[in-house]
C-alpha cells in the first residue's frame, strides 16, 4: 500500500488499484458508450489515467466513490476521445447513471471549474498556487485564498 498526495489530500491506495476518472473537456464528461447494447454508459474505472490516452491539464482528488478513489481531470482540448467513449453533458447522463455516481460527477464538474477559474487572483491578478494541505488556491502576492464552494 502506498500513500499518495493529490493536491492537498492524502489517500491510501493499493498499487494498481482501479480509480474512477471523471474526465472533462469543457463542460462535457468522458463516459464509455454502450458498444454491444448490453450495458449503460459508465465513468472510466481503471488504475491509470494514462490508459485513456488523454493529455491531463489538471487533476484533483475528489474522495472515494463506492470504496475506490475518484479524481476529476481536465483534459487538453484538441485531442480525440478514446475509442468506445464519448463526451456528454451531465444533463445527457442524468437518466442513465445511478444517483451516487451522478452526484460525484457534479462535484467533479464543480472542482474542475473551480481550479480552472481560480488560476489568477480576483483581487490583484497575480497567479495563484495550489495549497498542499487543503483544497485551496492562494495568491502568490496578496495571499488571498480561494476555496471550492
Amino acid at each position: 500500500m502506498n500513500m499518495s498526495q493529490e493536491n492537498g489530500v492524502h489517500q491510501s491506495m493499493e498499487q494498481g488499484e482501479a480509480c474512477w476518472w471523471f474526465v472533462f473537456s469543457e463542460d462535457r464528461l468522458l463516459i464509455s458508450t454502450d458498444v454491444d447494447g448490453t450495458s449503460s454508459p459508465a465513468i472510466p474505472f481503471i488504475p491509470d489515467i494514462g490508459a485513456l490516452n488523454v493529455t491531463v491539464i489538471r487533476k484533483e482528488y475528489l474522495g472515494n466513490l463506492k470504496g475506490s478513489p475518484a479524481f476529476s481531470v481536465e483534459r487538453e482540448m484538441g485531442t480525440s476521445e478514446p475509442g468506445g467513449m464519448e463526451f456528454l453533458t451531465l444533463r445527457q447522463i442524468l437518466v442513465v447513471m445511478d444517483k451516487e455516481t451522478f452526484n460525484m460527477a457534479g462535484r467533479a464538474y464543480h472542482i474542475v471549474n473551480w481550479a480552472r477559474n481560480n488560476q489568477y487572483c480576483g483581487q490583484c491578478g497575480s497567479r495563484t498556487e495550489r495549497e498542499t494541505d487543503e483544497p485551496a488556491m492562494t495568491c502568490s502576492e496578496c495571499r488571498l485564498t480561494f476555496f471550492p464552494r
